[in-house]
């Protein structure tokens, strides 16, 4: 009986994020398509596989039972719907607490344009020097930690790493959008330090998508049409998203490096959040918000809060004696272990009410061009990681974006203004 239950509800969530995705098909770049796209992936379609293969756990966890896969199915056919009704029903209302709030960037005042480019070279420089003047140890993930002795510049660069990885090619983007005019050999130049410090190979998955593909968006628009967009990110979700994962551990030769296509990823913990979100619903409680208040003050240093909760992906990790630590935690499982049902309740009103006013603002910023468009595109990619968590994690990488667009954007309309006086 539980399996006919998950499988009908399965398919049902699987009709819905395609007829939300059919209905918006001439406006589907946005972040409610990432939405629909997601859940078509790792709550749909995946969880059915694993199902199907009988893999029912993963990391050497507990499996879950049948009334768990049913009823976490029906949990989220109610989210799918819930999202995407409350989000039709606002989009053409005004959310005030909501468009205040991005009126942040109409009040922050910089300096000039110069200092953008400083900026950028200076922080290469520093990763230089944190690899030892090693280019080459910038190629592999996780080398910078090990090669620090000093505990406060080890600190530094654990608080800062992101932050370093984006700011110079994010400020390339806005150079490609034509919102930074410099010579071509500037150009040349900061194009060069942007892509060693932000390769590929050498950063989080997570990051790859939100500061590559709004580069390939401005570069080919014609190729990401509204039409093709849904298909090229499902593509890129299939084989890139397992296909970085190789780097993590480290890659010792191009023979190790596995070009092949395969579906078997589906089957494997890339797609743990049907299985960790099950985990959470039934075996974890709930905090009353201590999770959100490590979310929140996630710049604290933990040698100052002994006492500062770990993501919680980790902490459901550690509670259910996962052999693997890092592991991703939904979105809506962050609301729920914060505060129960209702937590699930408000986290899907706000992103419901959140992601349409980006999306309104962002429809706008491509119609008049304004720079905007650039922390739109890198919010649509990221809506991605924020749906798969942790929250912590996300948080973290959500300011350090915002702190970093904030500054190009104010710094590029203050120095318009100068100008036009």
């Amino acid at each position: 009986m539980y399996p006919l239950i998950f499988y009908i509800a399965s398919i049902m969530l699987i009709m819905a994020c395609l007829f939300f995705l059919w209905k918006d098909r001439d406006n589907l770049f946005s972040l409610k398509s990432i939405f629909n796209i997601f859940y078509l992936f790792f709550f749909g379609l995946a969880p059915m596989i694993q199902f199907y293969n009988g893999v029912n756990s993963f990391f050497k966890g507990r499996p879950i039972l049948p009334y768990q896969y049913a009823t976490v199915s029906l949990i989220f056919l109610a989210i799918v719907w819930a999202y995407n009704l409350i989000y039709e029903y606002y989009k053409n209302k005004n959310i005030l607490f909501l468009q205040s709030g991005i009126k942040i960037f109409s009040q922050f005042k910089a300096l000039s344009p110069n200092v953008l480019l400083a900026i950028a070279v200076a922080i290469f420089l520093i990763k230089i020097i944190l690899h030892e003047y090693s280019i080459i140890d910038i190629f592999s993930r996780n080398n910078a930690e090990s090669t620090i002795a000093n505990p406060v510049l080890l600190l530094a660069l654990k608080n800062t790493k992101t932050l370093l990885i984006i700011f110079p090619i994010t400020l390339f983007t806005y150079v490609l959008a034509g919102k930074l005019h410099i010579n071509k050999y500037w150009w040349a130049f900061l194009a060069i330090i942007s892509f060693i410090n932000a390769l590929p190979i050498g950063i989080p998955r997570a990051l790859i998508a939100v500061v590559y593909l709004p580069i390939i968006v401005l570069l080919f628009p014609k190729i990401f049409k509204v039409k093709y967009f849904t298909l090229i990110f499902i593509f890129a979700l299939s084989y890139f998203f397992p296909f970085f994962n190789q780097f993590r551990g480290g890659i010792h030769s191009f023979k190790d490096i596995d070009f092949s296509f395969e579906t078997s990823h589906l089957n494997s913990g890339h797609y743990d959040n049907f299985y960790n979100f099950a985990l959470t619903f039934f075996d974890m409680p709930v905090t009353f918000g201590k999770q959100l208040l490590g979310v929140v003050l996630f710049f604290v240093p933990r040698f100052l809060w002994p006492e500062k909760p770990y993501g919680s992906g980790r902490f459901l990790a550690e509670s259910a004696g996962f052999d693997w630590k890092n592991v991703s935690e939904n979105f809506f499982a962050e609301g729920y272990i914060n505060f129960g049902i209702f937590g699930i309740i408000v986290w899907v009103i706000l992103y419901a009410l959140t992601t349409m006013v980006i999306d309104r603002k962002g429809k706008q910023s491509f119609i008049k061009n304004s720079a905007f468009k650039i922390f739109y595109l890198q919010m649509i990619f990221l809506s991605f990681y924020i749906m798969r968590g942790d929250l912590m994690s996300t948080f973290s990488m959500l300011f350090n974006f915002l702190l970093v667009n904030i500054f190009i954007i104010k710094t590029l309309n203050f120095y318009e203004r100068d100008n036009k006086h």
